[in-house]
Parts: C-alpha cells; sequence; structure tokens
C-alpha cells in the first residue's frame, strides 16, 4: 500500500477500528512510500507471526480503511 499525499478533511475521520486507524498512521509515517503487508503486520501485531490468520486480519484492517477513506470521498488516498 502506499498513500501519496494526506489532505485535511473539514470532517474528522471516523473509524471503524483501531487496527485501521493505526495503519493509516503507518502509511502518513511512510510520507508516501510503500509499506507491505509483512511491515505492516510486523507493526500491528508485533507479537504475532505472520500466519493465515493475521494475514486475514490484515485483509480486513487494510478494507476497513479504505472503505472508511471512501466513505470520505478520498478512497483514492491509498493505493493498493
Amino acid at each position: 500500500m502506499m498513500i501519496p499525499a494526506i489532505t485535511n478533511p473539514s470532517v474528522p475521520l471516523r473509524f471503524s477500528s483501531a487496527k485501521s486507524k493505526e495503519l493509516l498512521a503507518l502509511l502518513v509515517d511512510r510520507r508516501g512510500g510503500s509499506l507491505s503487508a509483512e511491515e505492516a503486520i510486523s507493526y500491528l501485531w508485533e507479537d504475532r507471526a505472520a500466519d493465515k490468520q493475521v494475514m486475514s486480519n490484515y485483509r480486513k484492517v487494510a478494507m476497513r480503511l479504505q472503505n472508511t477513506l471512501e466513505q470520505y470521498g478520498i478512497g483514492d488516498l491509498v493505493i493498493n
């Protein structure tokens, strides 16, 4: 995933999960750089190995983030 730029929406973003908010923070921290699923998992689930369950959880978090951004009309902010 990559995030090319962040704009300040006039309305605060409301996230459906803390992990999706953390994922956005990771992407912002990269300042437009890429973030692999494995890297994101290592930050979001520090104490867990990247097994099937964790990968599934990551995909759900990424989907929730994308849905949240789309809800606010900024779905193109993140590039998969």
